[in-house]
């Protein structure tokens, strides 16, 4: 498959993971800020409580009165007062507890340094919620605030009033060290998402590996079918069942693998009928066409034995043409049967050398006779691991196309190298007139010839050995430069060499 498109695996963990992650990733927010909302609120009512208890004892009494005209110099009133806040404070385990003027400035503070009359600026922050401590009479609270050890805290205000007006306010500080409980609550919900999240990979990798890997050998099997490799079968384990079956059962794949099985079976079995038909085709023919040859030989040797006239010559003449095209139609018979067949490949390890020079041998008389010129390039050391007589057949058809375009003149190379250590290239070069761009496809396809006279399988049948040794062809023309069709197949060390048989009786 290609990389670059995202499997069907990744495909079904990705509908298991994201849905998962947003889901964790919305709930662990919505918990975290409730809960962040739930105790801040808590929090603020706490101080509120604390601050309205002091106000229900200082307001309408006589500490009110000394509030509303409390002076610096009245340090024993100014202690007194600290003296009940700061037990306030201990009691309640706040932060802090201050009085403070509509001003905002201090009247009585549990903060050490704190002064009478100290601009309280922190307080100028609260400006809303104290603004309408005083002008309501209702308690209120402020946001939550970071102070500059970058600890959280919140702050209560409550009002203090004489004769029904608000003369002063209580200021009741608490740090928020629940604060300390989110982040651990968050680290929590962080570790638990994590867990989830692996647990549905997990999960997720488990169910598409279940459900890809059946998918998988389907898409094995479609590729040996589109290959031409009817004899394996598509279903592993026996399966016989239907596609019938497999329909009532409701599995959708097995459904599709008997298809895929029936297909096979149907194909192979025409293809099988098929090659009996031709085979029994080619034989009806091949035996009157070898009847044909051996009367043309006898007719020959009896117009041999007549007197050498110019009538006698003709009849000769004519009697060679019978037998050229006998001899053509011998081979399109031989190319249908190649073709049809569907023959096991028998591997062998070999010089790349010596193969060449026994294609060279085979053609140089052909060459020769079109007015052309065969030469070899390959290294000695180089070896090829194929069906030995089958790639000698495509190779020889590809040196017979080059020196059939190069049209009485030209030079045809064949060259064999490597790529990289498990591949090889065998590559025939001509500079013959080239092959149109538009055609360059069609030349491989079955019965397609320009020749007037061919059967249009020579390339096809070539392709089709190729395909069988886990190769590829490949063409690169010019038109008017000329062609250069590469045979790619893959070179297995492991295939172990043919070894040479000494007749009997050579060593004595």
């Amino acid at each position: 498959m290609n990389v670059f498109r995202t499997s069907l695996r990744n495909k079904l963990i990705g509908v298991f993971l994201v849905p998962t992650l947003l889901i964790v990733l919305v709930y662990g927010f919505l918990a975290y800020f409730a809960a962040r909302q739930g105790l801040e609120d808590e929090l603020g009512k706490r101080l509120v409580a604390v601050g309205q208890t002091l106000s229900a004892d200082m307001s309408e009494s006589i500490e009110a009165a000394q509030i509303a005209r409390l002076e610096p110099s009245k340090k024993r009133v100014l202690e007194r007062l600290r003296d009940k806040l700061r037990q306030t404070r201990e009691q309640t385990e706040v932060r802090r507890v201050f009085l403070f003027d509509r001003d905002m400035k201090s009247l009585v503070d549990t903060r050490q340094g704190v002064s009478f009359g100290q601009q309280l600026y922190e307080v100028e922050a609260d400006r809303v919620e104290v603004g309408r401590t005083f002008d309501t009479g209702k308690p209120t609270t402020s946001v939550l605030f970071r102070d500059e050890q970058g600890t959280f805290y919140k702050t209560g205000y409550a009002p203090i009033t004489q004769d029904g007006q608000v003369i002063a306010a209580i200021g009741v500080e608490g740090s928020a060290q629940y604060f300390e409980l989110l982040r651990n609550f968050a680290s929590m919900l962080t570790v638990l998402g994590g867990v989830g999240l692996l647990l549905v990979v997990v999960a997720g990798t488990l169910f598409s590996r279940a459900l890809v890997k059946p998918v998988n050998r389907l898409v094995d099997a479609a590729r040996r079918l589109g290959e031409g490799d009817f004899e394996a079968p598509v279903a592993d384990g026996g399966d016989d069942t239907s596609p019938g079956e497999a329909a009532e059962e409701g599995d959708e794949i097995a459904f599709l693998a008997s298809s895929f099985e029936e297909m096979r079976k149907n194909i192979l079995s025409r293809d099988r009928q098929m090659q009996m038909m031709l085979s029994g085709i080619a034989h009806e023919v091949r035996n009157p066409l070898g009847g044909m040859e051996l009367f043309c030989g006898l007719l020959r040797e009896d117009l041999e034995e007549e007197p050498d006239t110019e009538e006698t010559r003709q009849k000769l003449d004519k009697l060679d043409k019978i037998r050229r095209e006998l001899t053509y139609l011998e081979k399109v018979v031989k190319d249908f049967l190649d073709f049809a067949r569907n023959v096991p490949l028998e591997l062998e390890r070999f010089p790349a050398g010596e193969f060449a020079d026994e294609v060279c041998g085979l053609l140089a008389g052909e060459v020769d006779e079109a007015g052309c010129a065969l030469s070899v390039e390959v290294d000695d050391e180089l070896e090829l691991s194929a069906d030995r007589e089958r790639l000698r057949r495509a190779v020889i058809n590809l040196i017979r196309n080059a020196y059939q375009a190069c049209d009485g003149s030209g030079t045809i190379t064949l060259a064999v190298s490597a790529r990289g250590d498990d591949t090889r290239e065998i590559a025939v070069r001509d500079d013959g007139p080239g092959i149109p761009a538009e055609k360059v496809e069609e030349i491989l396809t079955p019965f397609f010839t320009t020749k007037e006279k061919g059967s249009g399988l020579g390339l096809a049948l070539t392709k089709q050995i190729v395909s069988q040794h886990g190769g590829r062809m490949e063409i690169d023309s010019e038109v008017g430069v000329g062609t250069v069709v590469r045979i790619v197949i893959p070179f297995d060390p492991d295939v172990k060499p043919v070894e040479q048989q000494i007749p009997e009786g050579w060593l004595g």
